[in-house]
């Protein structure tokens, strides 16, 4: 009997499992973590972004290493990863505060000229 269908499936499952797990363990941090303080205390915001910052640090560290273990042909170019990582973190309330900004001068643009 072929089993090669059977350990695909089982592949398969198990990948969907672990994603499914890091999914739910990340949404559940997520969570506990905003509850931590109020949400005015730029300090503890704060806190929380350097410590997102070191895990995807890790994780890009993580990558970059594995990319080395198995000797990947372009295993140079996974060292960028880590940086790139903290960028996105760090890059992301930058974002959604300037996004919100410029949302907020467009809303003041446009009243000013409907009350003209």
């Amino acid at each position: 009997m072929n089993e090669a269908p059977v350990t695909i499936a089982l592949v398969v499952f198990g990948m969907i499992a672990v994603y499914s797990a890091i999914a739910a363990t990340m949404l559940y941090l997520g969570n506990r973590l905003s509850k931590l303080d109020g949400k005015d205390d730029l300090v503890s915001r704060l806190r929380r972004l350097h410590v997102l910052a070191a895990c995807a640090f890790l994780l890009g560290c993580a990558l970059a290493w594995m990319s080395f273990d198995s000797d990947h042909p372009y295993k140079y170019r996974h060292l960028l990863i880590p940086p790139a990582l903290v960028a996105v973190v760090y890059l992301y309330p930058v974002y959604v505060e300037l996004k919100r900004e410029g949302v907020a001068q467009i809303l003041r643009y446009l009243g000013s000229l409907l009350r003209r």
